[in-house]
């Protein structure tokens, strides 16, 4: 009799877990960006962490960078961070059907500048799995995904598909130790990894680093 009790008692507790965690997921997280988005940008301030000064703006021209750090607000679920690295910076009030930029970011949301999200550019991306990004002295010369529509009004690069590490748990996303090759919209290159996807409690904040080679070839050495 009391193992029945047992039984039933351990029923019941399940039940209550099921059922917060349905409400939980289906009420703070956002299935299509992959996260809990109860921490967006207009529900408070940014915190002070946020404001690191980021390098600033300078045409590279035909110059290869040395490896450079850069935060990039992306917490708006509906506005685009558009960065463009000829200038090692975001580009205010860009659209996406120029060259102004090279990758954009919404909140776990990552494109590039060609394919579906623009077709004047010719961007494209190459996933480098659980690569040490220092041992990258060249990009490949192909195999760059290009992005594809997902709805009549998103693309995605499947390059930057499930970039991160998700927990059920926690729902927080963590990168994945990967180098992303990404030719730019006018066909240059950048070697690029994610390092943080939040600054504080702000979710959608990334901070990367990469190198640009600005005159046109695939080394960067």
């Amino acid at each position: 009799m009391k193992s029945k009790y047992t039984f039933w008692i351990f029923i019941g507790f399940l039940t209550i877990f099921i059922l917060w965690w349905y409400y939980y997921a289906f009420t703070t997280l956002n299935t299509r960006y992959g996260e809990d988005t109860r921490n967006s940008a207009s529900e408070g301030q940014e915190p002070a962490e946020v404001e690191i000064k980021n390098p600033e703006p300078k045409e590279v021209g035909e110059a290869l960078t040395d490896t450079i750090t850069y935060r990039i607000n992306a917490s708006s679920l509906e506005e685009w961070a558009y960065f463009d690295f000829s200038t090692g910076a975001t580009v205010k009030e860009a659209e996406q059907s120029s060259l102004d930029w090279d990758i954009g970011f919404k909140r776990a949301l990552i494109i590039s500048n060609g394919g579906e999200a623009n077709p004047k550019g010719m961007g494209g991306v190459v996933r480098l799995e659980n690569a040490e990004f220092d041992s990258i002295k060249e990009a490949p010369e192909s195999g760059y995904s290009a992005d594809i529509r997902v709805n009549p009004t998103e693309t995605e690069n499947p390059a930057f598909k499930k970039w991160y590490e998700y927990s059920y748990m926690s729902h927080i996303l963590k990168p994945k130790k990967n180098v992303y090759i990404i030719r730019t919209a006018d066909g240059k290159y950048a070697k690029m990894q994610i390092l943080k996807y939040s600054c504080g409690q702000l979710t959608g904040c990334y901070t990367i680093k990469y190198v640009y080679q600005g005159n046109g070839s695939r080394n960067f050495y």
